[in-house]
């Protein structure tokens, strides 16, 4: 979790990343929709490099995993 703030990820801590793409190879197959959303609009700027590589990456694993997931902005 980020520091003070239980309901979010510590999207700078290394494993982070590669745990929640194990979460998504679970959860994935069960979204019908063309989209889904990672939830990643409520960090703080203080972490907006981290942001944007947790954005992409997952972003780019979910399109290459099932074709969901939104373009790249």
């Amino acid at each position: 979790m980020v520091p003070g703030s239980p309901d979010l990820l510590n999207i700078s801590y290394p494993d982070t990343i590669p745990s929640v793409k194990s979460i998504w190879d679970t959860i994935l197959p069960w979204f019908t929709s063309s989209e889904v959303s990672i939830g990643a609009d409520e960090y703080d700027e203080s972490l907006a490099n981290d942001y944007i590589t947790f954005v992409n990456e997952m972003n780019g694993y979910i399109g290459g995993m099932s074709g969901k997931g939104h373009p790249a902005r």
